[in-house]
């Protein structure tokens, strides 16, 4: 991500010691105010402008989100890697530890279909992705710059990170304006968007429990409605 331009914590080192693990990152001065989501929206907008090297979808390494571990194996599409590795692999761990039922399954399903649609017909470029963009793995420094941390680094469509920013509301209007000013997303995103908020909450049913089943069912049912 810094090489992408992001400020952003550096690893200096990790290891073991005696069994347990370490990881040794800069330190990051918060300032006690609120600083420009204007800037903050630019900043998202040029990280997504730096591209895989290779022209694939994925990572380098695995992913592990709520005890969840994606392979990131590099994909030639983004439906593959969105769809087929993580969307079917957090419906299936929904599926077996209770959370959903015979109807989620269902619904599941009939979204599958319009995301698998959709996101064939969608030219999607491997853009560096934060991987876990909501409002806590943002903060502003000392002196206003606005800065990320704890990613989930990937590959993939710009979509991701937006629709996920989405979920809290923790970005305000004037973080998507300059987004779009400075890298227009493409038409239809509106529709797209949903299918990365409703990865998130995905995640958080499973983490949390049925506190977020409303938020994920709502979502399935805009998207079916939209289709």
């Amino acid at each position: 991500m810094e090489n992408a331009g992001v400020t952003a914590p550096r690893v200096i080192g990790s290891g073991q010691i005696d069994g347990d693990a370490y990881l040794l990152i800069t330190f990051l001065h918060q300032g006690r105010g609120s600083g420009s989501q204007r800037d903050l929206g630019k900043l998202v907008a040029n990280m997504h402008q730096h591209y895989s090297p290779n022209g694939k979808f994925g990572f380098d390494e695995p992913s592990t989100s709520s005890d969840i571990t994606y392979s990131n194996e590099w994909r030639d599409t983004w439906r593959e890697l969105f769809v087929d590795q993580r969307m079917d692999e957090l419906a299936d761990k929904l599926i077996q530890n209770g959370s959903w039922n015979k109807n989620d399954e269902e619904q599941y399903q009939n979204v599958r279909e319009i995301m698998n649609e959709e996101l064939k017909n969608h030219q999607s470029k491997p853009s560096l992705l934060h991987g876990d963009l909501w409002g806590g793995n943002h903060m502003f420094l000392t002196d206003g710059t606005p800065a990320l941390f704890d990613p989930n680094a990937l590959y993939g469509d710009r979509e991701f990170d937006l629709g996920c920013s989405l979920v809290f509301h923790a970005f305000s209007d004037e973080f998507y304006r300059a987004y779009q000013e400075a890298y227009p997303l493409d038409p239809g995103y509106e529709k797209r968007l949903n299918f990365y908020s409703l990865y998130l909450l995905m995640i958080h049913q499973y983490k949390f429990g049925p506190i977020y089943a409303g938020g994920v069912n709502r979502t399935m049912n805009e998207i079916i409605a939209s289709a």
